[in-house]
């Protein structure tokens, strides 16, 4: 508990462009930890009202943008915690492009994205927190954790 109010804290007086790097920062950490290596992955901001990040690759899957929603990450309610869990989603999201480009043959958009994030909430709840568990080989270092 009093882990969170610090985490809480911490990331109140966070400014935004630590918070940009934290979101920058988790997303190549998680690229590198997944093994998902074989892409190159840019990192961009973007508008939307509805989502706070997506992602987007090209025709091969080579390339792969990750965009955070400016006014999202601008927000003040917006913590460190949730911007690590999104930058692990999209990551780990992005690499079912190719299933997806296979499956849009077959299955409608709506029915792949459903089936995506059904695989990516199992990864965010088992596979996150134990990148995250100081118990780990891979310890993801927050800001106010540097000494």
């Amino acid at each position: 508990m009093l882990a969170d109010l610090f985490s809480r804290i911490a990331t109140l007086i966070m400014s935004i462009d630590e918070k940009i790097q934290l979101f920058k920062k988790s997303v190549f950490e998680f690229q590198k930890k997944i093994g998902f290596t074989d892409v190159v992955i840019y990192v961009d901001e973007q508008e939307s009202d509805i989502t706070r990040a997506t992602w987007y690759a090209d025709s091969d899957g080579h390339l792969v943008s990750i965009h955070y929603t400016k006014s999202w990450i601008e927000d003040p309610s917006t913590m460190a915690d949730e911007i690590v869990q999104v930058a692990f989603h999209e990551v780990f999201e992005s690499q079912f492009y190719k299933i997806s480009k296979a499956l849009d043959k077959l299955y409608s958009d709506s029915y792949i994205e459903q089936l995506r994030h059904e695989l990516v909430r199992r990864a965010e709840n088992f596979i996150l927190p134990l990148f995250l568990s100081k118990n780990s080989n891979w310890q993801f270092t927050f800001p106010w954790e540097v000494v």
